[in-house]
Parts: structure tokens; sequence; C-alpha cells
């Protein structure tokens, strides 16, 4: 469950807010290989995010 994803759509409103990018990292509550995937994965996908951004 995402808390903060309703509160940053809000941001949506503003001037110059165009697009918004969700990284998640998921399984917290477990603490166990599919949270590491998950944090790998995470960690992975900013780069990507970062590039599709600058252009």
């Amino acid at each position: 469950m995402n808390h903060f994803g309703t509160n940053f759509r809000s941001l949506s409103k503003y001037p110059r807010v165009e697009k918004q990018h969700e990284i998640r990292i998921e399984y917290q509550e477990f603490c166990n290989k599919r949270h590491a995937q998950s944090t790998e994965k995470a960690y992975l996908t900013i780069p990507k995010v970062i590039k599709q951004i600058s252009g």
C-alpha cells in the first residue's frame, strides 16, 4: 500500500508538474528475498528514470 501516492498526485495541480514517476520498494513487512529483490530492482530503476526525465 502506497500511502504517499495520493499526496504526490495532488501536486499535479501545480504549474510545471507534468509527469510523476513512481519507484516502489515492496515487501518490507517480510524482510526476505522478495524485499531484497524489490529493493535491488528499485535502485536499478533510478538511473533509467533519470535518463528518461533528462531526455
